[in-house]
């Protein structure tokens, strides 16, 4: 099997970045390989929800950028994947917010004290010190936004392949080993992308680079 580009891993990350090569930068030999069903594993677990403020100008400058994409695609669209701006509500007992202040971009509004948290949020406990209001913020529909997005890559000539990458040769050309079930593929490609979620050290590794990742069990 032989590709321009092989992108390990078919959550929304790969999702989106096959969607843009495809659609949007006209490749046509893009394959997503995974062994499991597209948004199945980490990303079927997501909130859905998304907002432009975080506590550094790097992740702020990211998430709005992305916003911006989210929007073209609704529009594009008709809104396919229920995007709104129904706002983020972050609320802290704490009574000195200035660090997180230091971030917050304009369309954001803080209210202090009981009296402004009762009058705006009258369902939060009456401890609540400060809620900071993220106006640029809501949810989405993520099942319907892939859906929409493997739809336009099969189009551009994108195609899936399940299974798991085993081993990755980087001598010349890329070639990748997927194993599906007893049987074994050869994936030959000029360039991969590393999109596996919570397995991207692992994935790192087969290409020798040490990649920093710890991830964190989260409630939902």
């Amino acid at each position: 099997m032989d590709t321009e580009i092989a992108i390990v891993g078919s959550g929304i990350a790969g999702i989106a970045t096959a969607y843009y090569l495809c659609a949007e930068h006209g490749k046509r030999a893009v394959l997503l390989i995974d062994s499991r069903q597209p948004m199945s594993f980490t990303s079927a677990q997501s909130g859905d929800n998304y907002r432009n403020w975080w506590p550094h100008p790097v992740m702020t400058r990211f998430t709005e950028d992305s916003i911006t994409l989210l929007d073209e695609i609704a529009d594009d669209t008709d809104n396919v994947f229920n995007l709104n701006r129904r706002g983020y509500a972050l609320a802290t007992r704490s009574d000195n917010i200035d660090d997180l202040a230091d971030y917050l971009p304009d369309d954001v509004d803080v209210f202090s004290g009981q009296k402004q948290v009762g009058k705006r949020f009258p369902s939060f406990h009456d401890d609540i010190a400060h809620v900071m209001h993220i106006r640029r913020a809501g949810d989405i529909d993520s099942q319907q936004l892939a859906q929409y997005m493997l739809g336009r890559i099969r189009e551009s000539g994108g195609r899936r392949l399940a299974g798991e990458v085993v081993a990755i040769d980087a001598n010349g050309r890329f070639a990748l080993d997927v194993r599906d079930g007893s049987a074994m593929h050869k994936v030959m490609a000029d360039a991969v992308i590393n999109a596996a979620g919570p397995f991207v050290a692992n994935v790192a590794g087969m290409l020798d680079v040490d990649l920093p990742v710890v991830n964190v069990f989260q409630q939902k």
